[in-house]
């Protein structure tokens, strides 16, 4: 039990340890964990509200309509006291940020210079932009941002816009931002991206990256995203059914699978791997980009809507674009096509079209 001022510290450091615990058996979907265990944890935890209210005159912690105290047991497995995004510290809970350079972006963005920032100073924070400096060299961008950890954006639970592009970023935590809608962490040094829990996010972008995997199938209300330049051998779309605009370029991609994508618009996939590339059912399609793969085929017939193809740098014998009479622009050299004849229903006074048979491999 709690008995002064001077015990707050050690209630803040038990708190941490048993949120640790509790976070662990959320997240496993309470896998392994006995009922013996679960109880146990619950009673712990409903003594340090208890403590704590006592401690800020406040009394016991109130009881919940299903007999428990708050947070209540909700009977969900997977979220079993019923926290869904929000951080359990209290809002005058004082919150520290490893990075003195994020700190100082943070005080910034809530205009408090000095003096402990506490949870409720950033809880109901809704934009935060820390991106960093960039140059355009060789073709590349070279990131200026110095911030390199983002610890402490748990406690923004509030956000749905944040832009840490251009940092020096090895690592990035947002499974407690679950407001997010926008998502910036492009041009970092990510190996890993967790935004499986992110399910309201419109807009992600975390091209320029060292990721392997990515998995976007929980995001419905997904429309863009920018994942170009990484590492990626895989990428699960299954579930964006609402994406409207993927760039998945400059990975090592050898299939991609948008079959379910039907809103796509913008198609861009060059410099990867693919073998082979179903475009049929994407008709919506406005630009497919899928230069320098190893495509032997490409079915476009169905994409009465496009306007710009490239798909240079591949091994395509031939090409029917008879059916696309909206194209304006098409660009397919390095193929094996032996001379215009190759391309079917090409009309040369509405395409402008780059060719060279001389440079077809």
């Amino acid at each position: 039990m709690l008995h002064s001022a001077q015990d707050y510290p050690h209630f803040i450091r038990k708190r941490v340890l048993l949120v640790k615990k509790l976070s662990s058996l959320i997240l496993s979907g309470g896998g392994g964990v006995s009922q013996a265990e679960y109880d146990k944890l619950k009673r712990d935890y409903e003594q340090l509200l208890n403590d704590y209210n006592a401690l800020k005159g406040g009394g016991a912690a109130s009881p919940s309509p299903n007999g428990g105290t708050t947070p209540s047991d909700n009977g969900n497995p997977s979220n079993p006291f019923g926290w869904g995004g929000d951080d359990p510290l209290p809002d005058d809970a004082v919150i520290t940020f490893p990075d003195p350079a994020f700190e100082a972006a943070v005080r910034e963005a809530i205009d408090k210079p000095e003096g402990d920032i506490t949870k409720g100073d950033v809880a109901g924070v809704t934009s935060l932009d820390v991106s960093g400096e960039y140059e355009w060299v060789d073709n590349h961008h070279v990131s200026y941002g110095i911030i390199q950890d983002l610890t402490g954006i748990e406690h923004f639970t509030a956000l749905t816009y944040l832009n840490c592009e251009y940092n020096q970023l090895t690592a990035l935590d947002v499974t407690r931002n679950t407001a997010l809608t926008v998502l910036y962490c492009n041009d970092n040094q990510l190996t890993a991206l967790d935004v499986s829990r992110l399910t309201a996010l419109t807009s992600l972008d975390c091209s320029n990256n060292q990721l392997t995997t990515l998995d976007v199938s929980r995001l419905t209300a997904l429309t863009e995203l920018g994942c170009y330049g990484n590492q990626l051998t895989a990428l699960n779309l299954s579930g964006a059914t609402a994406l409207t605009t993927l760039y998945c370029q400059s990975n090592q991609l050898t299939a991609l699978d948008i079959s379910r994508n039907t809103a796509l618009t913008e198609l861009w996939c060059g410099d990867n791997q693919l073998t082979a590339l179903d475009v049929t059912g994407a008709t919506a399609l406005t630009v497919l980009i899928c230069f320098g793969n190893q495509l032997t085929a490409l079915d476009v017939s169905r994409l009465t809507a496009l306007t710009s193809l490239d798909c240079s740098n591949n091994q395509l014998t031939t090409l029917d674009v008879s059916r696309l009479t909206a194209l304006t622009q098409l660009h397919c050299r390095d193929n094996y096509f032996p001379d215009k004849s190759a391309i079917i229903g090409l009309d040369e006074g509405r395409t402008s079209l780059s060719f060279d048979p001389q440079n077809s491999r």
